[in-house]
């Protein structure tokens, strides 16, 4: 029929929209987790720049198709129809996997901001000893 026709399309744009975002998770972790931060300037600069690229522009267009699939889910839930409806991916492991994510991106910040120190005090210390030498 007609109305199940448009609950298999809904459930396969939903699946779809899961699976792409819990794939965008999962690959964002394991690039926070492999990051080495004791670098050359120029590197640790770029990296820099791609998690605050990652926390302030990635993360709330993210947040916002979590939230559309929560309200999907939830819709579902309120319909009655979950019987009709079938996803690989629960709503509970995308919030699981986000709420890793958000562990790691702050892990990661903290890292970083270790690191930013480190070479902070090695320029003073590098212009300490340039200024005794002059």
């Amino acid at each position: 029929t007609e109305e199940e026709l448009a609950i298999k399309v809904y459930s396969d744009r939903i699946n779809s929209d899961a699976k792409t975002l819990l794939t965008w998770i999962k690959t964002n972790i394991d690039k926070l987790e492999k990051k080495v931060y004791k670098m050359d300037p120029e590197l640790f600069e770029k990296y820099q720049e791609d998690l605050r690229k990652l926390k302030e522009e990635e993360i709330p267009v993210k947040a916002e198709l979590k939230e559309y699939l929560g309200d999907c889910y939830k819709n579902i839930e309120a319909a009655d129809a979950q019987d009709t409806l079938t996803t690989d991916v629960t709503m509970e492991k995308i919030e699981r996997y986000w709420a890793t994510l958000e562990r790691c991106i702050a892990d990661k910040e903290a890292s970083v901001q270790c690191e930013a120190d480190r070479i902070s005090a090695q320029n003073e210390l590098a212009d300490r000893i340039q200024e005794k030498a002059d």
